[in-house]
């Protein structure tokens, strides 16, 4: 039913009235209940100086809005400070804010401290970039004057808020990607893996564990000795490395990419690439610092020889209380004769012993050498309760075995049948001449 003007007109004034109270009253209602756009977070910084000397800037960081937030690429200057922060705030309470609090310890006589905060990003996806505050030591530490503690800017204005929250950041370049390490020196191994975001553009990076070989004397340079390289990335988010160790002295260096040095200095080194340390690219991983060094020792062989005698022959034990392996050589002889070498040399490890052996003969001789330190000899005595061993006998003087000789020489029978042969032909001339004659005497 449509109700004309005239109706309208016509209607109760206190009914009127109502209906527009209860308009205002259900218009400020929802304007109450929308949410706040305001995300804001802002950074400060209080200096105390600490009996060392270092100066201790407490940062408080607050959340104005009642969601949580993370920090995220948290870095603080100068370099060589260390930094303590939480990644978290939680969020503000109503009509207030929360705030949470880190140190940081920078060396004595610093001025300048800088703590930077690369992106503050709420849990709706409210994203904060580029916060910083600084904290001026107007007396730097270790100067005998305790500096004040930095008060917040009064009237520091608010940004502006974006028109729409901004969707959560999915992935991060290598600059600002974060990883973790599990690193063995003395084993040589270590293990590097990507945690938190994805890396961005399908980016890839190297890491590498190499070897050393420390120098003999104080000062010289560290020689490669092994290396490994892996890389990681948003396919293969772990790599392990492994590489071969010196015998003595070994150093091993877990670092950042794939530029191995074949030397170290004091001034040619891997410096901050070096996993774990205090400044980028290495801060990048958590982790222990990726140095080992393996203490001093001398790195030599230290070879021994001992021989005895049994009724087969004589046994040889071998042994090497150095650092590094030993590299043994036999030989043997017979009487006066020359010195002939064992078929191959026996090594033998750090801390091992091994053995060699050869079989009595009479005269019998035997020498051992290692490097400079051992030249040894001995010639072999059978034990009393052995039957002593017996020469071969020689061959015949041809070269040819022998025959045994039986019955009567082939020289001589040759002979007899000449003879034979040589008479029967002297009857058969003579019997025939007389044949003759007696045939000529008849006629």
């Amino acid at each position: 039913m449509q109700l004309s003007r005239t109706s309208f007109g016509r209607l109760p004034r206190r009914a009127i009235t109502l209906v527009a109270g209860l308009s205002l009253g259900i218009g400020a209602v929802l304007v109450a209940a929308a949410p706040a756009s305001a995300h804001y977070s802002r950074i400060n910084g209080a200096p105390v100086c600490k009996p060392s000397g270092e100066a201790e800037i407490t940062w408080t960081v607050t959340n104005d809005y009642r969601s949580p937030l993370r920090l995220q690429g948290v870095s603080a200057s100068p370099a060589g400070s260390r930094l303590n922060m939480p990644d978290r705030v939680e969020a503000a309470r109503r009509n207030g804010e929360a705030s949470a609090s880190g140190t940081q310890l920078v060396p004595a006589g610093t001025q300048n401290v800088t703590l930077h905060v690369d992106q503050i990003v709420w849990q709706d996806g409210w994203v904060q970039r580029d916060v910083s505050a600084s904290v001026h030591l107007v007396h730097a530490c270790g100067t005998g004057t305790q500096p004040p503690p930095d008060k917040p800017p009064a009237g520091h204005p608010k940004p502006s808020p974006s028109p729409s929250p901004q969707p959560p950041v999915k992935c991060v370049p290598l600059k600002r990607a974060h990883f973790s390490h599990v690193f063995d020196g003395p084993a040589g191994t270590a293990t590097v893996k990507l945690v938190g975001k994805k890396l961005c553009d399908d980016a890839k990076q190297p890491f590498s564990l190499i070897s050393y070989k420390q120098p003999a004397t104080p000062g010289g340079p560290q020689v490669k000795f092994d290396s490994s390289t892996g890389t990681v990335s948003n396919a293969t988010p772990s790599t392990s490395l492994t590489v071969k160790l010196p015998p003595c002295g070994a150093a091993v260096h877990l670092i950042w990419g794939d530029k191995i040095l074949d030397q170290l200095t004091s001034t040619a080194n891997y410096g901050d690439l070096v996993l774990g340390s205090k400044g980028k690219p290495g801060s990048q991983s958590a982790g222990p610092l990726g140095n080992y060094e393996a203490p001093a020792t001398a790195c030599t062989d230290k070879p021994a020889v001992a021989f005895a005698d049994s009724c087969t022959g004589v046994e040889i034990t071998l042994s090497n209380t150095g650092t590094i392996p030993a590299e043994f050589f036999g030989e043997s002889k017979v009487g006066n004769g020359v010195y002939k070498p064992f078929d191959k040399p026996v090594t033998v490890a750090p801390g091992k012993t091994a053995t060699m052996a050869i079989k009595a003969a009479p005269g019998l001789s035997v020498r051992v050498t290692s490097g400079s330190t051992v030249n040894a000899e001995h010639k072999f005595a059978a034990p009393a309760n052995c039957t002593k061993p017996t020469a071969p006998p020689a061959p015949p003087a041809s070269g040819s075995p022998s025959l045994p000789v039986t019955g009567a020489s082939v020289t001589i029978l040759i002979v007899a049948a000449l003879v034979l042969f040589g008479g029967g032909a002297a009857l058969i001339v003579v019997t025939r001449r007389r044949r003759t004659t007696g045939s000529t005497l008849g006629g």
